[in-house]
């Protein structure tokens, strides 16, 4: 149905915490994993997301032990829309101390409704939409599709990637 692969990996440093970048990191040396998430299936998919960084967690392997983090912050009510073959991206900031970690999190079959609002939101029309005609939506099917979890391969990360940086 689904699959989410590593594209790459970058040292970052923040200076402070920017309310556009999400929850989180604080200031300090990350490291900023670059996730692609393809929807290999025939149907369009739908998982729920802050903004890029879709609802799950990342299971984090330090030298101090094992430890799991959100990839986004609290349900906030916004999703995004699969369709078939179309790919999205996402960052996974992990710690500079990070030996392996594996995030996950689940998709589902998107249903008429969802399909219908993603497809009109994202052609521009339904900011165009008067107020009234955008309640039709609501009399479209909102059954649930089908759930399943997707997990990224466990990563390792090596140690020239993982090595002490100058303070800022």
């Amino acid at each position: 149905m689904a699959s989410v692969t590593l594209v790459g990996y970058t040292n970052i440093f923040l200076h402070s915490p920017n309310p556009k970048e999400g929850f989180h990191p604080g200031p300090g040396h990350w490291i900023e994993a670059r996730m692609q998430l393809k929807n290999q299936g025939k149907v369009p998919i739908l998982y729920y997301a802050w903004g890029e960084y879709p609802y799950g967690c990342v299971k984090i392997q330090t030298s101090r032990g094992v430890t799991n983090d959100r990839l986004a912050p609290p349900y906030t009510g916004g999703y995004v829309v699969l369709q078939p073959d179309a790919s999205s991206f996402f960052h996974v900031r992990l710690p500079m101390e990070t030996m392996s970690w594996q995030c996950s999190f689940s998709v589902e079959t998107a249903n008429i409704r969802d399909r219908s609002v993603w497809s009109l939101a994202r052609s521009g029309i339904w900011d165009s939409l008067p107020e009234p005609l955008k309640y039709l939506v609501d009399v479209l099917p909102n059954t649930p599709g089908k759930t399943v979890k997707v997990e990224s391969a466990k990563f390792e990360i090596g140690s020239a990637l993982n090595a002490e940086l100058p303070p800022e």
